[in-house]
C-alpha cells in the first residue's frame, strides 16, 4: 500500500514536470519570435540610425520592467489568496464564539 502511494506521488511530480518543461518550451519560443520580429522591423522598416536605437531601446526597457514586475504580481496573488484565507478562518472563529455566547 505504501508503495502504491508512493508511485502515485513520483507520477503526480513527473506529470508536473512535463506539464512545466512544456510550458518553458512555448515560452522560449514565443521570445525567440519576439526577439525575430524585433530584428526584421529593425533591419527592413526602420531606417535611420537613431529610429532603430529608439525601437530598440522601447522594447529592451519594456522587457526588463516586465521581468521585474512578473514576481511582484505573484507576491500579490499570494496575498491575495491569504487575505481570502484568513477571512475564512474569522467568519468560522466567530460563527463559534456566536454560538457560545448565544445561550
Amino acid at each position: 500500500m505504501a508503495v502504491d502511494k508512493q508511485l502515485k506521488r513520483l507520477a503526480l511530480i513527473i506529470s508536473i514536470y512535463i506539464y512545466v518543461q512544456r510550458n518553458m518550451a512555448w515560452m522560449v519560443v514565443g521570445v525567440f519570435v519576439m526577439f525575430g520580429t524585433i530584428a526584421i522591423i529593425s533591419l527592413g522598416v526602420v531606417h535611420p540610425h537613431e529610429q532603430k536605437k529608439v525601437l530598440v531601446g522601447t522594447v529592451g526597457m519594456i522587457a526588463t520592467a516586465s521581468l521585474y514586475v512578473s514576481p511582484l504580481s505573484v507576491i500579490v496573488s499570494i496575498f491575495y489568496i491569504r487575505i481570502k484565507i484568513f477571512e475564512r478562518v474569522n467568519r468560522v472563529d466567530f460563527s463559534i464564539l456566536n454560538d457560545c455566547f448565544s445561550y
